[in-house]
């Protein structure tokens, strides 16, 4: 298995832009995500591992897309600002495994049938089968307690310092939350049953996600 938690973040808006916001982002929160092609930028971290060392990695690409709207200055990334950061012992053991727990937790009240199985926090959405259901109905007909404060504190801070290194790194400020935000857990041992479960496939997160600027990964797992 490979399990990693993911979230995608955006600039925050002026006032007047928030009248009219892009899908379901609301700037609730921090980034986090996977991306395969060059968009705005993209964060690849890994949890401490035992006996390595911290070795960022940030390589500068052009900018995918020069039509960011609406353009936020400070915030939207322009020109060759953009890039691929990898850094390695980002997480601690024990935020890892408070993540981790989360993640088991929603997790045992559903599973996809092909490789990969998703729990989206903000959504609530989680794979079951070949579809999805609402892992906060399913807490509440299944009895099982949902998440702990301390597990939330554990997330709210990783988020945290993912959204400030991802701001450092690229020059930018104000950047929140949007969806989905999720927790990704993939099965090698299972083939895929639809085009969803394939995803080792090429794609282009602002492409994808309209309200997509800055992603970043968090392996939870080796």
């Amino acid at each position: 298995d490979r399990s990693a938690t993911a979230a995608m973040a955006r600039p925050s808006k002026p006032r007047k832009a928030q009248q009219q916001p892009r899908r379901s982002a609301s700037g609730r929160g921090l980034l986090a995500g996977v991306v395969l092609a060059a968009v705005a930028a993209l964060l690849g971290l890994r949890g401490r591992l035992a006996g390595v060392a911290e070795r960022p990695s940030l390589v500068r690409t052009p900018c995918s897309r020069r039509d960011y709207k609406p353009a936020v200055p400070g915030c939207s990334p322009t020109g060759d600002a953009c890039g691929r950061l990898v850094l390695d012992g980002f997480a601690s053991a024990e935020e890892l495994a408070g993540l981790r727990a989360i993640a088991a937790r929603g997790m045992a009240l559903g599973g996809g049938d092909g490789g990969p199985t998703i729990l989206d926090l903000q959504s609530g959405a989680l794979s079951w089968r070949d579809k999805f259901i609402d892992v906060w109905a399913a807490f509440n007909a299944s009895g099982t307690p949902p998440f702990t404060t301390r597990d939330v504190a554990v997330y709210a801070d990783v988020v945290r310092r993912i959204r400030s290194l991802a701001e450092s790194t690229f020059g930018v400020s104000g950047l929140h939350l949007t969806a989905p935000t999720f927790f990704s857990r993939h099965s090698g041992d299972r083939p895929p049953k639809t085009r969803h479960d394939e995803y080792w496939h090429v794609h282009v997160d602002t492409l994808q996600y309209g309200s997509f600027t800055y992603t970043a990964l968090l392996y939870l797992a080796d």
